[in-house]
């Protein structure tokens, strides 16, 4: 900028920072309300920077960063990457698969006809007019015509089993090479401009960015590295340029698995199915069956919650004005045949739906302490824990309309769980571990092996329960805590959230395990915890917030963004690449699983034959797709030039 060389940087918290000696020092010199997620610098001296819900701004180098004009293409869709060599022809590709391209600096944008499977996550251009995208479900494509028009590339042949690989990063060096890589790790280069692939490396871990220095030499960056690989048009050597410390953490996941990671293709594909906004948290989830599920949380001071009756291929959102919700549970009365949720909420009370969520009643308010957690024991005994030791109990004998307040100390407790509603336990601040044999009348201390806060307890079975708390701490018990086994799931800190308890632990049965980390990635066991899967970085860096796992390739979590994401049995794909469609489940009149020993919010039985599901999507069931009463996505410091003004 004006003679002096400038690096740039974007991150998810909204900073725009640059560097004029060479990343020693930077300054912010923008500050977004939402994450900017890439950020392009054409030779005409405009720079771009994307993020959530469209947000596009671009400004004037020369302008030293004073005006910033809003060029966004009018819709709400997450821009994952935006690219451009000229700064006026520009392409961005977008949540949902959409690919918009501009030839007037972004005046004015339009959508290109090809609809990728899944979301674009990387754009780059070769010259002014030829680009190629990469995404999801091994979407690569090209356009020669600024993305006009763009043709589909198979790195893999059509009929591949290799169609589900997720593609973070594609690069090219300005000429025919092109660069390709992923959710497999592997990297794959074309240097006849995408007709013809071939495999050059396999880092043994998610890649998220490539750099494509020249046709011989690429950097590569991987969760836990950097890396080249050099002498690609002869026998690619692959080194490890610097590993990234702990607190470093160049990339988004803050956690990987501690052995090798199994491809996530043998458990399903993680689609985003519910798109959130900035200020809504996700932070419980329940199953009624294999094709009925719910999410509560939070949208600022209002209860929000999300449904679906066909497997997340449509949705139903509500808000609830009162009601500010924290955790949910469920439990089938066989005896008057109603299914009923009850939710702990921050606003001190704990609520009923016995209508799938469309209306909650307040077993009770004002409790005096904000409630962070719920079960229901299969006797009909639920149970909410809150702030400053406060325990409730309610039974569905009267529908949980009334209930008693009990209390367990004085620490703040994050979570309960029971089986059979009398043999109950809590957990919380400080490592704080209490168990009850009477239902809660009466308590004693169970000995814990850390002080870290602990988030979330879920049971197998009366005596197998696991537990996850903040900084790494998973730990599990197969005989009511008279011995505990630590596990190892992350091999990296996981940050805490301040105020937040995260539900993002769910056991399916003694063996079947899920767990989301504070760094997006989820992991599963089939083992009972001695090793973990890596299935999947859905929400792409946020926090994994609530998690709710019905079988091994059927589940549902949440992020600190509002979005959902549903892990669909691995999709059918036609010769095209596109996933095929397939028929809806409909709900029957009453749940096909009863929860009867269930002390998490997951079924504990095995679920009955289900047809293979594929990510479908209802736009009108997205909260996105609903006129926004959102404050406009403005940068918080800078003035806004008007589209007509000249910087």
């Amino acid at each position: 900028i004006n003679g002096v060389e400038t690096l740039f940087a974007a991150d998810d918290l909204g900073k725009l920072v640059t560097s004029v000696n060479n990343g020693s020092n930077w300054s912010i010199v923008l500050e977004l309300p939402s994450p900017i997620y890439s950020l392009a610098i054409g030779g005409n001296g405009d720079l771009f920077i994307a993020g959530c819900r469209g947000v596009i701004f671009k400004t004037d180098l020369g302008s030293s960063f004073e005006y910033w004009q809003d060029v966004n293409a009018d819709h709400h869709e997450t821009v994952y990457d935006i690219s451009t060599i000229d700064g006026i022809h520009v392409i961005h590709g977008t949540s949902n698969g959409m690919l918009l391209w501009t030839d007037d600096s972004g005046c004015s944008w339009q959508r290109a006809p090809l609809l990728a499977p899944g979301d674009v996550f990387c754009v780059v251009h070769s010259d002014v007019l030829t680009a190629y995208a990469a995404g999801e479900y091994s979407f690569v494509a090209k356009t020669i015509d600024g993305g006009k028009s763009w043709t589909r590339l198979y790195a893999f042949g059509v009929h591949s089993q290799n169609e589900t690989i997720q593609y973070n990063s594609i690069a090219t060096n300005g000429d025919r090479d092109v660069f390709v890589a992923g959710s497999s790790g592997r990297v794959f280069s074309s240097h006849d401009g995408g007709l013809s692939w071939s495999q050059i490396a396999s880092l043994g871990a998610v890649v998220y960015s490539l750099f494509a220095v020249d046709s011989t030499y690429l950097v590569a960056t991987t969760p836990r590295s950097i890396m080249t690989i050099e002498q690609l048009s002869r026998s690619p050597i692959t080194r490890s340029l610097h590993a990234v410390e702990e607190e470093m953490m160049l990339v988004q996941d803050v956690a990987q698995p501690t052995s090798a990671p199994t491809s996530y293709i043998a458990y399903g594909e993680w689609k985003k199915d519910t798109h959130g906004t900035l200020d809504t948290i996700f932070l419980g989830a329940v199953w009624e069956n294999d094709y009925k599920v719910m999410m509560v949380g939070r949208r600022l001071t209002i209860g929000y919650t999300v449904t679906s009756n066909d497997s997340g291929v449509s949705w139903r959102v509500d808000t609830f004005s009162s009601n500010v919700f924290s955790d949910v549970a469920m439990y089938y009365d066989s005896s008057s045949t109603k299914t009923y949720f009850v939710a702990s909420s921050i606003t001190s009370s704990v609520l009923v739906s016995s209508d799938f969520g469309v209306s909650w009643n307040a077993s009770t308010t004002n409790l005096g302490a904000a409630m962070n957690g719920v079960t229901v024991g299969s006797n009909g005994v639920a149970f909410a824990v809150g702030n400053i030791g406060y325990v409730y109990r309610l039974t569905a004998t009267d529908g949980f309309t009334t209930g008693e307040e009990l209390r367990v100390g004085t620490t703040t407790l994050r979570d309960a769980c029971t089986v059979n509603g009398v043999d109950v336990y809590v957990v919380g601040n400080s490592g704080t571990m209490y168990y009850s044999a009477n239902s809660g009348t009466d308590w004693s201390s169970v000995t814990s092996p850390t002080s870290q806060p602990l988030y979330d307890i879920q049971a197998a079975s009366a005596s197998i329960m696991y537990v996850y708390g903040a900084n790494n701490v998973v730990f599990k018990t197969t005989n009511g805590f008279s011995s505990i086994t630590n596990l190892t799931v992350f091999t990296a800190n996981s940050t805490t959230i301040a105020s937040l308890t995260p539900h993002a632990l769910s056991v399916v049965n003694s063996a079947l395990v899920f767990i989301g980390s504070f760094g997006g990635s989820i992991y599963v066991t089939k083992n009972g915890g001695k090793t973990w899967d890596f299935t999947g970085e859905p929400s792409r860096g946020q926090p994994i917030t609530c998690l709710g796992a019905y079988q091994s390739n059927l589940a549902l979590a949440g992020d600190y963004y509002g979005n959902g994401f549903f892990l669909h049995p691995a999709p059918t794909q036609s010769p095209t690449g596109f996933p095929t469609s397939s028929p809806t489940r409909q709900p029957s009149s009453r749940p096909s699983t009863q929860p009867t020993a269930s002390p998490t919010r997951s079924p504990t039985g095995q679920p009955t034959s289900r047809p293979s599901m594929v990510p479908t999507r209802a736009p009108s069931a997205h909260p996105s797709r609903q006129p926004s009463s959102q404050p406009s996505m403005q940068p918080s410091s800078q003035p806004i030039a008007s589209p007509t003004q000249k910087p």
